[in-house]
C-alpha cells in the first residue's frame, strides 16, 4: 500500500467514525403541544426532558418559547439544547423567551459527563444539584461534572443554592457550577442575582475554561471567597466581561474577591479587557483576588469604584495573597485602577500583595484610590515601572501626576488630549495596536496598546445594548459577536486529497468522501473531507 492509499484509508476511517453525525436528529419541544407527541416539528414533545431522553449524542433539541418547570438531566449525551424559537420553530432569541424554571430541590439542568451545549434560555429557580449531597449543593441554574459544556446566550438569574444547616462554603455556583471540566466554554450570558456560599454567579474547576463576553451582575456570596466568580482552573481565559455589583462576605464581616477570585496552586488565569465596578468585598480584593499559589496575567482591565465595608482595612481593588508556604504570582499591565476608596484604610486601596507573593506592574494607572495605591508585606515582592500612581513609588519611568481622563463623571477613562500618560509607557512595550496617531510609544492605562474602543467602562445601565440578551458592549464595538475561534476560516474549502491506485475496498471507503469542503462534527472542531 503506497502513501496515497494510506492517506485515503485514514480519511475513510474519519468518515466512518463521524458518519453518525450525518444522521443526527432534531427534536422539537413546545409547551403548547398536545401530550404524546413524537418530537417532530409537527408533533413536538411537551417537555424538554422527554426530548433529552429520546436524543443521542449529536442531536439538537429545539425548544419553543414558553415556561418549562422541570429539573433536567443530561447523562453522557453530547447534545445541543437551543431555546428562542417561536411556534413555527423559527429562532429569534431576543423575541422568543424560553424559560427553564426549576421544579425544586435540584439544579435546573444537570449535565453529567456530557459535552453538551445550552444556548438561548432563561434559566431560573434552581436550588443546587443533589449529585454531591449532603456534602454540598452546587450549580443552581446549571451543574456540570466531568464534561466540557458550552453555555452561551443565556440569562441565568435568581437561582439560590443556600441550604439551612450547612456551612456557607458547602454551596458553590449559584448560577453555574462546573467541576472536573476538560474544557468549559461560557460566553455571552447574563448571570445575575444568584446566591451561593462561594462563586455566587459562576464557579468553575477543571483543566481549561473560556469565559468571554458575559455580564456577571449583582450576585451575592454569603461565604468568604468569590462574589461574582470562583475560578479554580489550570488554564482559564477570562476576557471582555462586565463584572459589576457582586458582593462577598457582607453578613460575615469578612470576605475576599468581590468580583472574582482565581485560586489554588497549579491554577492560572489570563484576565483581559474586563470591566469591573461597584463590586463589594467585606475585607479586600474587592474586584480581583489571586489566592493560594495561583498565577495570573492581568492586562487591559478597567477597575473602578469597588468598595468595602465601613471602617474597612482596605479596598485593595486587586489583591494577591499566598497559601500554606506558597505565594501567588501576577503580572499587571495596561490596567486603569481608579476611585476604589476606603477612607479609613490602613493599607493600599489599589493593590495589595502578601503571603510570599510576587507581583510586577507596568504601564498602568492607579489614581484616586485614597492616595494609598500599593501595599506589600515583608514576605512579598512588588515591582512597579512606567506607571502613573497618586502614591509616588520608586521605579523606572514612574510618574505621579493627574492622568487627565476624558470624563470621570461618566466613567470615561480614556486619556484626554495632553494627558501625561500618552506615549509614557515602557519604551520596549509594543504599541502596534494603538491608533495610527501613536507617538511611537505605548500609552499607560487600559487603552494603551489597544484598538480604539468607543466608550468602554461607561456601561452603567442594565440595558441590552446589542439586543442579544447581554448588556455587554464593553467598549469593544464588536456587537459581542464572539466566535471564540469556532469558525475562524468558515467558507474556506478543505484541500482535496487525491488518491492513487486503490484496491476495491479502499475505493469503497473513499467514495463516501467525495465532498470537497468541511463539516462541523463536534463542538468547536472541524473535520476535513477529501476528494478522491
Amino acid at each position: 500500500m503506497n502513501l496515497r492509499d494510506a492517506s485515503c484509508v485514514v480519511v475513510g476511517l474519519v468518515w466512518l467514525a463521524t458518519a453518525s453525525t450525518a444522521s443526527a436528529a432534531d427534536f422539537y419541544v413546545s409547551a403548547a403541544a398536545a401530550a404524546g407527541g413524537s418530537g417532530s416539528k409537527g408533533s413536538p414533545f411537551r417537555t424538554v426532558q422527554a426530548a433529552i431522553d429520546a436524543s443521542a449524542s449529536g442531536d439538537t433539541i429545539r425548544v419553543a418559547a414558553g415556561e418549562y418547570v422541570e429539573n433536567l438531566r443530561v447523562d453522557g449525551k453530547d447534545i445541543v439544547l437551543e431555546g428562542g424559537y417561536d411556534a413555527a420553530f423559527v429562532r429569534d432569541i431576543a423575541r422568543n423567551t424560553t424559560t427553564l424554571k426549576g421544579a425544586g430541590g435540584d439544579s435546573v439542568i444537570n449535565l453529567l459527563a456530557a459535552d453538551a451545549t445550552v444556548d438561548g434560555f432563561r434559566i431560573t429557580g434552581g436550588e443546587g444539584s443533589t449529585e454531591e449531597a449532603p456534602f454540598g449543593y452546587h450549580g443552581g441554574g446549571i451543574y456540570s461534572r466531568d464534561g466540557s459544556p458550552t453555555i452561551t446566550n443565556n440569562t441565568i438569574e435568581e437561582n439560590d443554592v443556600r441550604r439551612a444547616g450547612l456551612p456557607s462554603d458547602y454551596h458553590f455556583g449559584g448560577g453555574v457550577h462546573i467541576t472536573s471540566a476538560p474544557n468549559a466554554t461560557i460566553t455571552k450570558n447574563v448571570i445575575r442575582r444568584n446566591y451561593a456560599g462561594r462563586g455566587a454567579g459562576l464557579s468553575v474547576g477543571g483543566e481549561a475554561a473560556l469565559i468571554k463576553g458575559n455580564t456577571i451582575d449583582r450576585n451575592v456570596a454569603i461565604g468568604d471567597h468569590g462574589g461574582g466568580m470562583f475560578i479554580a482552573v489550570v488554564d482559564a481565559t477570562i476576557t471582555e466581561n462586565i463584572i459589576r455589583r457582586n458582593e462577598v462576605g457582607r453578613a460575615l464581616g469578612y470576605g475576599w474577591g468581590g468580583g472574582l477570585i482565581v485560586v489554588g496552586q497549579g491554577n492560572s488565569a489570563e484576565l483581559s479587557f474586563n470591566v469591573l465596578y461597584e463590586n463589594y468585598a467585606a475585607a479586600y480584593g474587592a474586584a480581583e483576588f489571586i489566592d493560594e499559589g495561583a498565577r495570573a496575567e492581568i492586562h487591559h482591565e478597567l477597575i473602578y469604584r469597588n468598595v468595602s465595608k465601613d471602617g474597612c482595612e482596605a479596598v485593595s481593588a486587586i489583591a494577591v495573597d499566598g497559601g500554606e508556604g506558597v505565594g501567588s504570582r501576577a503580572t499587571i499591565s495596561h490596567c486603569t485602577v481608579v476611585n476604589n476608596v476606603c477612607e479609613s484604610a490602613i493599607r493600599g486601596n489599589g493593590l495589595q500583595v502578601e503571603g510570599l507573593s510576587i507581583v510586577s506592574v507596568v504601564n498602568c494607572i492607579f489614581w484616586n484610590n485614597g492616595g494609598d495605591d500599593f501595599a506589600t508585606d515583608n514576605t512579598s515582592t512588588l515591582t512597579v515601572t512606567y506607571t502613573n500612581s497618586q502614591e509616588a513609588i520608586a521605579g523606572a519611568g514612574n510618574i505621579s501626576v493627574d492622568p487627565k481622563f476624558v470624563d470621570e463623571a461618566t466613567n470615561d477613562y480614556h486619556l484626554a488630549a495632553g494627558s501625561p500618560c500618552i506615549d509614557a509607557g515602557d519604551p520596549t512595550s509594543p504599541f502596534d495596536k494603538e491608533a495610527p496617531v501613536s507617538g511611537g510609544r505605548a500609552d499607560m492605562g487600559r487603552y494603551g496598546n489597544a484598538p480604539a474602543s468607543g466608550s468602554a467602562g461607561r456601561d452603567d445601565d442594565d440595558d441590552d445594548d446589542n439586543n442579544n440578551g447581554n448588556d455587554n458592549d464593553n467598549g469593544n464595538n464588536n456587537g459581542n459577536d464572539n466566535d471564540n475561534g469556532d469558525d475562524d476560516n468558515a467558507g474556506s474549502p478543505a484541500s482535496p486529497i487525491f488518491c492513487g491506485t486503490m484496491s476495491p475496498a479502499m475505493m469503497s471507503a473513499c467514495i463516501g468522501m467525495m465532498i470537497i469542503g468541511r463539516r462541523r462534527v463536534t463542538r468547536g472542531r472541524w473535520a476535513r473531507y477529501g476528494a478522491c
